[in-house]
This record gives C-alpha cells, sequence and structure tokens, in this order.
C-alpha cells in the first residue's frame, strides 16, 4: 500500500480522514472548504485515502490548502482486498464506503485517534468540542440514526436492540482500539460471511462489529434530511436533540440519493451547499440532472405538481423557519 504524502506541521492530537475516488473530488473540496471558513482557530491533519486520484487534482487539493495551517496527506490505497464486498446494482455507492475499515492499517501508527466524514458533508460551526470526548475503553463516538430504535434493523443484523444503530458517515474513531481489538478483520469477516444482511454495505458490519463498544453523541454532527421532516417518528431516545439539534447543527449530512448539486435535491438547507460551492468555484458551480431520460422526467413533472399543490411536497417541520436557517447559515460562507 503506498503512501504520498505533503509534508507539513502535523497535529498530533487532530486527525480528520476522507475516503474517496477521482469522481468525488468537487463535493469532498465543498466540504473541506467549510471546515476551513468555520474551523479557522483550528488546526488539523487531512488526511486523504484514495484508490485513484491523480496527480492533477492532488495539485488542486494542495492548492486549496494554501495559507490554511492545515497539513494533508495523501494515501494511495490498492482496495483488492475489497473486491468482493457487496455493492450492488443501483446502489448509489461505490466500494470507496468500504476504505474506512481499512483505516488502522493505511493511517500511520502515531495517529490514535481520526475522525472519518463521509464526502457529502457541510460543516456549518465548530467541531472543536468533538476533540474533548474520552474515547477510553471505546471503539468510536457516533451519532443515532434515525432507525436507532428499529427492530426490523437489529433482527436483520443479529443485534441485541440495546445497542442501537448509528449513521456511519461520521465516525471518531479510536484508532488505538481498532487496532488492538482487529476490528478490520471482524468487520471484513462479518461482510464477507453475511453479504445478504449487509444492504447498507459496511454501515451495517460496522453496526455489529463495534455495537458494544461505542459512544453516542449529539445528532448536531451528523444531522440529516430526514430528521427534519414533520412526520418522522423519532426515536424517543433522540427527540429532545433533534429538536434542539435543528437550529445549530455543526455538520449537515446530505446523505440522500439527490445531493445538493443536483437539481432533483429537495434537502431544506440545499442552498447553503450551493453558497459554499459557489464560493470555492464561483461560475463555474452549475448544478446537474441526477437522473435522465423518464426518471429525469418524473422528477421535473412531480417538482411542477408539488408547487401546485396537487403531489404531497416534503413535509418539513413547519416550526422550523427554513428561510431563515438558510440565510443565516449561508451567510457563513459569504
Amino acid at each position: 500500500m503506498a503512501e504520498n504524502y505533503l509534508t507539513g506541521d502535523f497535529y498530533m492530537d487532530k486527525n480528520i480522514v476522507l475516503c474517496f475516488d477521482n469522481n468525488f473530488l468537487k463535493p469532498v473540496r465543498v466540504l473541506l472548504f467549510s471546515l476551513f471558513t468555520t474551523n479557522s482557530n483550528d488546526k488539523y491533519n487531512i488526511h486523504i485515502v484514495s484508490p485513484d486520484l491523480d496527480a492533477e487534482n492532488k495539485e488542486i487539493l494542495k492548492a486549496d490548502f494554501k495559507d490554511t495551517g492545515y497539513s494533508i496527506f495523501f494515501y494511495q490505497i490498492d482496495d483488492k482486498i475489497l473486491s468482493s464486498v457487496p455493492v450492488r446494482a443501483g446502489d448509489y455507492i461505490n466500494i470507496s464506503t468500504y476504505y474506512r475499515i481499512l483505516l488502522p492499517a493505511i493511517l500511520p501508527e502515531t495517529v490514535d485517534t481520526v475522525l472519518y466524514l463521509d464526502g457529502d458533508m457541510l460543516i456549518v460551526n465548530s467541531i472543536s468540542e468533538l476533540w474533548n470526548i474520552d474515547l477510553t475503553d471505546k471503539s468510536a463516538a457516533v451519532v443515532p440514526d434515525i432507525h436507532y430504535e428499529n427492530e426490523n434493523e437489529f433482527k436483520r443484523l443479529g443485534l441485541k436492540k440495546n445497542f442501537g444503530y448509528f449513521n456511519a458517515g461520521f465516525m471518531l474513531i479510536n484508532l488505538k482500539y481498532w487496532r488492538e481489538h482487529d476490528i478490520q478483520t471482524k468487520t471484513l469477516d462479518y461482510i464477507f460471511n453475511n453479504s445478504d444482511r449487509c444492504m447498507k454495505h459496511d454501515q451495517d458490519a460496522l453496526n455489529y462489529t463495534l455495537s458494544d463498544s461505542l459512544i453516542y453523541i449529539s445528532t448536531k454532527y451528523n444531522y440529516q434530511r430526514i430528521m427534519y421532516e414533520r412526520d418522522f417518528n423519532y426515536p424517543k431516545m433522540i427527540e429532545a436533540d433533534l429538536k434542539d439539534s435543528a437550529m445549530e447543527p455543526c455538520i449537515i449530512h446530505y446523505c440522500d440519493r439527490e445531493k445538493p448539486w443536483h437539481k432533483e435535491c429537495i434537502h431544506p438547507l440545499k442552498l447553503v451547499w450551493i453558497q459554499a460551492a459557489k464560493k470555492l468555484y464561483g461560475t463555474r458551480m452549475k448544478l446537474s440532472h441526477k437522473y435522465t431520460g423518464m426518471m429525469k422526467l418524473k422528477f421535473i413533472i412531480r417538482g411542477f405538481l408539488s408547487q401546485l399543490k396537487i403531489v404531497k411536497p416534503f413535509a418539513v417541520d413547519y416550526t422550523i423557519n427554513f428561510s431563515e436557517l438558510n440565510v443565516k447559515f449561508c451567510s457563513r460562507f459569504e
């Protein structure tokens, strides 16, 4: 596994890792820009794990880091070990989502703790408090998923109900624990032996492997569109936190199939991502269609019928003024 990195100051205790391929560079740059903008007083090591990030794109990222005080490190990964993991036709993820399983082997032994983030996130507040979390004898700090109390999920994965379920797009990982308990091997073994159960890919496997060693933290660090739905039946354990975090999330996670760079996206805070992207890319930032053909036509017609109130639109929480919320967060990227 070859390693290629840009040397710079090394901030021993503050590490963030992103795993993606060449096709996801643009949204990752927006995520990093949001980090630089809203956390300018903190400095981090950013670790980039990719199978195919080419020299041109590495230079683009290095230029983004200029004058930020952050350090960037690149890791070229050979993903042959993942050749048998389940990625099914129609899935909106690719094999790069599985790279986080390999982090104990990829990152230097000197890195004991690392924050893993999905590339379809946007940081709108300080994340500095994360580094005060005590991970002693814990595998990771995670955010409860909307399926936290879903018995069907527990039965499907063979989980005990009291363990809960988390969204793996955000994980503050205790790499020392992962190495000592061989989490990489255990997670891959679960995937290879239970591929039919892993409908949500490595997220399912990680929920099984890490289930009894987690710390659950506030939803403000992984706030998703469905958490803004008026009619959603929230898990009781997180209902109060969801309401508190709705107005001041730290990390917005655009984890639907339709991303904020897609015209079909219906996330109520889509404009915040667009503002950050426009600040970074200028007039080069263009929205595109997620779908083509009949699927594209279907979304266009549904949007038109929604405006006419013929079909039910996205049922947002009517107690939240999303116009004000968009203005507040967009102003951070002006």
